[in-house]
């Protein structure tokens, strides 16, 4: 073999390699309420493990974990069987950190006094997972709020939540192998845009390993366009870059598009649509990873957006797309 073709061979491989660890590295990721299904934990994971996730996020409840002071149970419901099920087989968990326990406050945490105490909680899901490298959201969706969406997305709220994240960053930053994302506003709404904007102008990027965002965008009887909403999150990422000289990945933590009576979609559709998303953003390096919402669907009523984002029906069985969604890692 000559020396150029030995060459050309040798940067062939180092390119196939880095390929290689590249797809590896792209998280794929599902979101679910165990709890909610009607099977055994053990076939819930099965079905995540069968469909070729390599994460799975949901809420861990502070409440259910701390119920007097300073002691901490694990509780053995559905959800815990889940977690660890799939963290003993290699799939990642991200981890909900929320939301208020009555020992402490009700409602969302607005003093030192209280994001420190949630901080506490905060560190200890940290180093009990810290084994299975899990990623740690804060809170969820803290910029939604059904009774009073104006104060939710106030600069006040902003600030607030901001200073949360960094009584947990500070607290964890001693223990190694959990990474802290934060955010969660939708780059595709302009009120929440201009919310997480606040974030970034109030410094959340210090206390952060990554951002989260929530990426729906859908409406009646039109599937969205994946290319559309990946460069709406390469723009913001492009904006950051630009402002705060900061490469900050980005964790797509929610998006999805749920088959009831108003959208009308297809499963079908869907899942072809998950399919380029998860390929679209899989292009894009900065995008550590996404997470379809959700697996099974919450409920029975087709007129309720809410029960219906699961890639499965509510009784477990498929809705003529897992097929598709079996192909996402490939």
């Amino acid at each position: 073999m000559n020396k150029t073709l030995k060459f050309s061979s040798f940067v062939f491989f180092v390119f196939f390699l880095s390929a290689e660890a590249y797809a590896s590295d792209f998280i794929y990721g599902i979101g679910g309420h165990p709890n909610s299904f009607k099977g055994t934990s053990l076939k819930y994971s099965k079905i995540i493990e069968g469909l070729g996730f390599t994460s799975f996020r949901t809420d861990y409840y502070w409440s259910n974990l701390e119920r007097s002071k300073g002691n901490y149970i694990v509780p053995r419901d559905k959800y815990q069987q889940v977690i660890d099920n799939l963290a003993s087989n290699g799939v990642k968990p991200l981890l909900i950190l929320g939301y208020n326990n009555r020992l402490y406050f009700e409602g969302k945490p607005n003093s030192v006094e209280k994001y420190s105490e949630f901080a506490n909680y905060a560190a200890w899901v940290c180093r009990k997972y810290k084994y299975s490298k899990p990623v740690l959201q804060v809170w969820n969706e803290w910029s939604i709020d059904k009774h009073n969406q104006t104060a939710a997305r106030s600069l006040k709220s902003a600030q607030n939540y901001v200073e949360l994240v960094k009584a947990v960053s500070k607290k964890i930053s001693n223990i190694s192998d959990c990474t802290l994302i934060a955010g969660d506003f939708n780059p595709n709404i302009p009120d929440d845009l201009k919310w997480g904007e606040n974030l970034l102008s109030l410094g959340i990027l210090s206390y952060i390993d990554g951002l989260s965002i929530h990426a729906y965008s859908f409406k009646p009887l039109k599937i969205p366009s994946a290319d559309e909403n990946i460069k709406t999150i390469i723009n913001l990422h492009e904006k950051i870059q630009l402002k705060y000289k900061k490469d900050i990945p980005i964790y797509i933590t929610e998006v999805g598009l749920p088959t009831y009576n108003w959208t009308r979609y297809n499963p079908i559709d869907v899942a072809n649509y998950a399919k380029k998303y998860f390929s679209l953003a899989r292009e894009n390096k900065f995008i550590k990873g996404v997470w379809w919402y959700d697996l099974i669907d919450d409920g029975d009523n087709k007129n309720n957006g809410e029960f219906n984002f699961g890639i499965m029906r509510h009784d477990g069985t498929d809705k003529g797309n897992l097929s598709v969604f079996k192909t996402l890692r490939h």
